[in-house]
């Protein structure tokens, strides 16, 4: 997993969650947009999770390129946003899943594992 997201607190919440709690690999972290395409690339994780709100390259930006540059990637969308519209870029963009902030684990892990198994 790729996790990219502008708030270290938030990276470091999600890294224990989807190592401690689901047993899962994070192979690599970014702070930004730019960041995450570049360890992406590097990486090629199976699945990315990325916020919405970055500063710079947005992550509907981010989602777009890491599609561009792999049509079948799996990107989930997790932010605090919740005006429709971005929900709406997100899925039109390639998003496998958009999850909404403050998450709750049952919801993230449900999504996470239908990633995995799809």
């Amino acid at each position: 997993m790729l996790i990219v997201d502008d708030s270290k607190a938030m990276r470091k919440t999600l890294r224990f969650f989807f190592e401690q709690m689901m047993g899962l690999n994070v192979v690599a972290e970014a702070e930004d947009g730019q960041d995450g395409v570049e360890k992406f690339k590097k990486h090629r994780p199976q699945i990315v999770v990325s916020d919405i709100m970055m500063p710079g390259m947005s992550g509907i930006e981010t989602l777009k390129a890491i599609r561009a540059e792999s049509p079948n990637a799996c990107v989930i969308m997790i932010t605090s946003c919740r005006e429709k519209r971005y929900a709406t870029d997100c899925v039109l963009s390639g998003a496998y899943d958009y999850i909404l902030k403050p998450f709750e684990p049952k919801r993230v892990a449900a999504v996470i594992k239908s990633a995995i198994q799809s």
